[in-house]
């Protein structure tokens, strides 16, 4: 965020609700809210705040272990796509950076996460910003596909066409298209998650988990699924959308030479979920 817009039009934000690995199917929430209860040794359900919560992946699945959940953005777009969707009567969204959360009171959050958001911040300003309204003994919670301890940033692409070659050709097909065009944006997330400063020097890194993931569906997909990046996916010029389609059109080609039907072949994305908790110390107060 730090006042940048990534996603400005309602078009991209419906791309990226439709296209991005969804958290509803995965371990990671609950494994969050059981390390904060072991760690108060009672029931975390007051608040949760998830910062960059773009269309509400991670925003619907807190809602069901807290009493309150506040998503914020600095997208108008990506918050009215997730009050378009909201699911449960105690989330709320609102506009808003990740460095200011003057609308909270201090000491007053059990939970911040930063869900695939952390390479839009002030990294230092937003932990500063989390460490003031979370309490003693509360967590952030950052959650994302890449992580410098691993080369797995993105993910791979596998085709379902019983030939080796053509699923051989396909990751690194995809593989090219992230070297060229999405690694130098989250390189910087990657290098965030393990370098960036602590919310204070009290804290410490006392949790660390990943998980797979899994996206399925077709060539149609695997476009959706770049363009869903917004400005993560760059290029030197022309327009990232008219290059995506042309990586589509290619891998139709080559899906092609196995298949009558390629727009029909299955395809697999698959990525790593890195997740890192720091606690507040109960003695900070």
């Amino acid at each position: 965020m730090s006042g940048q817009r990534h996603f400005e039009d309602r078009s991209t934000s419906l791309v990226y609700h439709q296209y991005r690995f969804q958290y509803e199917n995965l371990g990671v929430v609950g494994w969050i809210v059981a390390y904060l209860y072991n760690t108060l040794q009672k029931e975390p359900n007051t608040l949760a705040v998830d910062v960059g919560c773009g269309t509400g992946f991670m925003t619907r699945v807190l809602a069901p272990h807290f009493s309150k959940v506040v998503g914020v953005d600095c997208s108008p777009s990506q918050i009215e796509v997730a009050e378009d969707n909201r699911e449960h009567e105690n989330v709320t969204y609102r506009e808003g950076n990740a460095e200011d959360l003057g609308f909270l009171q201090p000491r007053s959050v059990d939970l911040v996460t930063v869900a695939e958001a952390l390479h839009w911040f002030d990294s230092d300003r937003f932990y500063t910003e989390a460490d003031r309204v979370l309490k003693p003994g509360g967590c952030v919670a950052v959650v994302a596909y890449g992580s410098a301890r691993s080369h797995d940033v993105v993910g791979t692409l596998s085709a379902n066409t019983g030939d080796e070659k053509i699923d051989k050709r396909c990751k690194l097909f995809f593989e090219k298209i992230v070297i060229d065009h999405i690694y130098p944006n989250l390189k910087q997330s990657a290098e965030k998650l393990t370098k960036a400063g602590l919310p204070s020097p009290g804290y410490q890194e006392t949790k660390y988990f990943t998980e797979k993931c899994e996206m399925e569906g077709n060539v149609d997909m695997f476009v959706g699924y770049l363009k869903s990046g917004g400005t993560l996916f760059t290029v030197s010029d022309g327009s990232p959308e008219d290059l995506i389609d042309s990586y589509g059109e290619g891998l139709l080609e080559m899906l092609g030479e196995v298949s009558a039907s390629p727009e029909s072949v299955d395809l697999k994305l698959t990525s790593t979920i890195h997740c890192f908790i720091h606690r507040k110390p109960i003695h900070n107060v």
